[in-house]
């Protein structure tokens, strides 16, 4: 098991969770996802937030080009299965990991 699965809900602030809560509801409306999907929209980014430290901050600010590049790319690339991301896939938000 990685470090990140070991760890996994620890870094999440209730912050950050409502972020993830208005990155859901701007994927909906760009039609991004479905209601049906969005509550999977939002696991996945959580995943996302933890495996790239993705700045949630930059993420909800970026203009619509670079959020849908980041809410796709993450969709497209995600591996539930393994809790990875496939095909070098890196979010534009992205930072180092801190340690």
């Amino acid at each position: 098991m990685s470090n990140l699965q070991q760890n996994w809900g620890d870094s999440m602030t209730r912050a950050d969770c409502k972020k993830l809560g208005a990155i859901r509801k701007r994927a909906a409306m760009l039609d991004l996802c479905h209601i049906t999907e969005s509550m999977q929209l939002e696991m996945d980014m959580e995943l996302a937030f933890k495996y790239f430290n993705l700045n949630l901050d930059k993420l909800l600010r970026a203009d619509d080009l670079n959020f849908t590049h980041d809410i796709c790319g993450i969709q497209k690339h995600i591996n539930r299965q393994t809790k990875t991301f496939d095909d070098c896939f890196v979010p534009r938000f992205s930072r180092p990991k801190k340690g």
